[in-house]
């Protein structure tokens, strides 16, 4: 286990590095925020159902991405809310929750998980 949470992180700052480094309007927001999960790993083509814990912010909005790749978007109306995993074997994801102020899309916070059939 402990293999697969250091490629999680290399993944999110990989990612960061390379997606964030490119889009100079993009600014990161520092917010108390947080987002949990009913499960850590999932099966390819399963329901990720995501919840805030405290405050959502308001106008927030999501989007995922596969690598630098993005895969789906939509805008965010409760705390708590679903996405069903591509059907694609042994992928990461990123949850990048972000909200345009003045204009510009600021990310509140990056969330990453896996859909991989480990039977």
């Amino acid at each position: 286990m402990k293999g697969k949470e250091i490629s999680i992180l290399f993944f999110c700052f990989l990612f960061a590095a390379t997606t964030f480094g490119q889009q100079k309007d993009r600014i990161l927001l520092q917010m108390d925020l947080s987002v949990s999960t009913d499960k850590s790993s999932y099966q390819p083509g399963e329901t990720i159902r995501f919840a805030f814990e405290g405050q959502m912010p308001v106008n927030a909005s999501v989007r995922y991405f596969h690598l630098d790749k993005l895969v789906d978007r939509r805008r965010l109306t409760t705390k708590n809310w679903t996405w069903k995993a591509p059907q694609a074997d042994f992928r990461g994801y990123l949850a990048e929750i972000y909200m345009v102020i003045n204009g510009k899309e600021k990310t509140c916070l990056l969330y990453t998980s896996d859909a991989a059939d480990e039977r």
